[in-house]
């Protein structure tokens, strides 16, 4: 729009003291509404940490509240159950990038159909979940180029440059074919639950995100990736944790939908509240 475009807006121009009540009303009335989305903004971010509080104590610590501890040797870990091990994540999975000329161009971009999905950074959430709602898709020869780096169901991906290092996130499904770009680290052929290995690194995060370079852009080597200590329990034991966070992380994921769907309401009532009073469909 141009400043021309904006002199042919036509607008509602009430007497001046209705132009105040009309303000006043709306000050206090959506500073109302402000509160209550504060409130519920902050209910969410309780039951994120309560999330974060569960997973920590699942995975550090076990099912059974009784059992014999022993210092882990790692300062962000502490104590974990006598019988089980601390371990590097390189003797628990293999770590691969896109590195050197393997790298690709804009060039090599192409349209859905014609080449393979390609994951980055921007398609990892915090909270863990793949979004490709935006995908990316490269050539088939480059896609073929790069076997080592090929995605399946149940690998683990890793923002390892960028705004976004330290993002986490467990593959649950099969896209078909998949690859990843330079901003990633893949890891496969993981030994154990990969669920869990994924839930272990989630805890680990802190300590992971230390390691991060304080350069001008953050970057999380290969190297620094596969001395990342998790707490290993045995095989056994690692399932019925899985299960127990997955049966907790639907109970929470409801309760965030029920009140993200409170605030979308707020957030519509304050707007029909604007509206309906500055065009004088309500009396104040």
């Amino acid at each position: 729009m141009y400043n021309e475009d904006f002199g042919q807006v036509i607008t509602l121009l009430p007497p001046l003291a209705e132009q105040t009540r009309i303000a006043e009303f709306l000050d206090q009335k959506t500073a109302q509404i402000d509160q209550a989305i504060a409130q519920k903004e902050r209910l969410i971010d309780l039951l994120n940490e309560r999330r974060q509080v569960l997973i920590h104590r699942a995975v550090t610590r076990g099912l059974d509240p009784n059992v014999a501890m022993k210092p882990s040797g790692i300062e962000w870990l502490g104590d974990i159950p006598a019988h089980w091990e601390v371990k590097k994540l390189k003797y628990v999975l293999r770590s691969q990038g896109r590195i050197g000329f393997k790298g690709y161009t804009t060039s090599d971009l192409v349209d859905k159909g014609e080449g393979a999905l390609t994951l980055g950074a921007s398609h990892l959430t915090w909270t863990g979940e793949l979004d490709v709602s935006k995908p990316v898709f490269i050539t088939w020869r480059k896609y073929y180029e790069s076997p080592e780096i090929m995605v399946s169901k149940n690998d683990i991906l890793i923002v390892q440059r960028g705004s976004t290092c330290g993002k986490v996130s467990l593959v649950r499904e099969d896209f078909g074919p998949t690859t990843i770009n330079p901003s990633l680290v893949l890891l496969k052929q993981i030994r154990g639950n990969s669920e869990y290995v994924y839930l272990g690194i989630r805890v680990a995060i802190s300590s992971l995100l230390s390691l991060i370079s304080s350069t001008a852009i953050p970057m999380l080597s290969q190297f620094q990736i596969d001395n990342i200590y998790i707490p290993f329990p045995p095989e056994n034991e690692q399932n019925p944790i899985v299960d127990l966070l997955s049966g907790k992380n639907a109970e929470i994921d409801f309760a965030l939908s029920k009140v993200q769907k409170q605030i979308q309401k707020l957030q519509e009532l304050k707007s029909t509240l604007i509206n309906s009073a500055v065009t004088g469909k309500i009396r104040v």
